[in-house]
This record gives C-alpha cells, structure tokens and sequence, in this order.
C-alpha cells in the first residue's frame, strides 16, 4: 500500500538502554546511550506510541532521540539523513554501498499494551546473495530492529533479544530464523523480492505473536528500536527510505495527516 500522511507524536516512558551489544561479523561491542522518550508511561490520542518522530528539517542527518551505531571493523558506514517525501512529510533516507551502520533509540514500552508494530519502508533494490542463513549473506536493504529485555540482561546486563524485521531477497514472508551470527537475534521476513520495489509498504506486525514464536517464551519489556541498510557482507549497494514507526493497541491505517 502507498503512504498518505505521518504518525501524530505521543509520549513514551523513560526506561533503560537498548540494543546494548549489537555486533555484525567484526564482534565489536556497541552500546546505546541512553536516550528515553520522555513522559509517563502512558499514550494517548488513539492508544498509540510515536517511535520515530521525524521532525527535523530536510538534510538533518540525526533525528532528536536517535543516536549512530557503527562497527569499528567496517570503514564504509551507511549514511542518514532526513528527506522530504510527498507523501509521509519528514522520512529517513538511508544509503549504503559495502558498508554497514544503523540509527537507533532506547524506549520503555509494555508490548502486552502496545502489541502492533506499525512501520512504513521503501528499497530502491534488493541485494543479491542476501540470505537469512549465511553470515556472507547477512545484509538486508532495510531492518527494523525491537530489542526486548530478558532475565539475563536484567541481571548481567547481557543482551537484550531483538526481533529482526527484513525485507529480504527471496524468503518467504513470515519466514523467522535464527540470525546466523548473533543466537539472541530472530529476523523476520516482513517484506520480500523486488516486485514492490519504488513503493512505500505499510507494514504491521504483532510483536507479541512474533516474539513467542521466535523464541517460545513471553516477550520482556521493549528497551529499543533501531533502523539498519547494510551491505557490507554482499559487497553491494543500497538505498532505501524508512517513513512512519508506530506502536498501537491494535492495527490501524496510518493516521490522517494535518490538512490532509
């Protein structure tokens, strides 16, 4: 489905840093600082949580909130920077050629209340040889990534687990697999091949369902969300845009945009 408008903002909750160690082949530890969505915890207007708040100016190469992740290993980066699109308002324009590298932000947020993950997303490609099984495949032209915390990482402050939201080159849509380098990370299919590609998808998963089947036991606080294109292990190019992320009690279009 095409876009029509942007997410209206609500407030989120103050919580604790996610996706403290996410590492690709390199292993390199990166951590989060904590940035938290301010408020209560609590939503209003509609029961829904605004993630991504794309409200810079056209050229602004960190929305407020968000923070890199870079892998040391990896020399080429994948760049970020907010565009004008006509259809979604302010959006994320991310492009990558054999690099890797991410945008990402902590949140504190109950999925049993807020279990439909709604995004909007858009590939100029999709990249050859990308595959959920093999560690030289693993790069996706666009991830959605929510980190969930778990007993361990309340404890020791392990890894939270993710859930891995792709749009792959050949799986199947609801395809969940291990990722092949990283054990506390399930990538999902939610968007496959390139018949679609040049069109804005608006997407909407629940997370609860996901997560009990990815990894068979009851999701833990959400602490972060993060948006990744990479192509460092295909050696390949990519650009994709990421448009509206949201957090509802139930599915729902994208919410009408002032003046539209």
């Amino acid at each position: 489905m095409t876009g029509r408008s942007t997410v209206r903002a609500i407030d989120g909750c103050p919580g604790r840093p996610g996706f403290k160690t996410i590492r690709k082949l390199s292993f390199c530890s990166l951590l989060l600082c904590a940035i938290v969505l301010p408020g209560p915890h609590c939503a209003r207007a509609g029961e829904t949580v605004d993630l991504s708040g794309w409200t810079e100016v056209e050229g602004a190469t960190l929305p407020d909130h968000w923070q890199p992740l870079k892998f040391p290993s990896i020399s080429a980066t994948t760049s970020y920077k907010v565009v004008l699109d006509p259809s979604y308002g302010p959006v994320i324009r991310a492009q990558s050629s054999a690099g890797a590298g991410g945008i990402a932000r902590s949140i504190a947020v109950d999925p049993r209340r807020y279990q439909i993950l709604n995004w909007s997303w858009k590939i100029d490609n999709t990249l050859s040889g990308s595959s959920l099984l093999r560690q030289n495949g693993d790069d996706f032209p666009a991830r959605l990534m929510i980190s969930f915390k778990t007993e361990s990482s309340a404890r020791t402050a392990q890894r939270d687990n993710i859930l891995c939201y792709v749009w792959a080159t050949d799986e199947s849509v609801g395809t969940i697999a291990v990722n092949p380098i990283h054990s506390h990370i399930r990538t999902v299919v939610a968007a496959s091949g390139s018949d679609q590609r040049g069109t804005w998808l608006e997407m909407s998963r629940n997370i609860v369902d996901d997560y009990q089947q990815a990894f068979s036991k009851e999701p833990g606080a959400i602490t972060g969300v993060a948006l990744m294109t990479d192509t460092d292990n295909t050696e390949s190019q990519a650009l994709a845009w990421y448009g509206p992320v949201w957090l509802s009690t139930e599915k729902e279009k994208t919410p009408a945009a002032v003046g539209q």
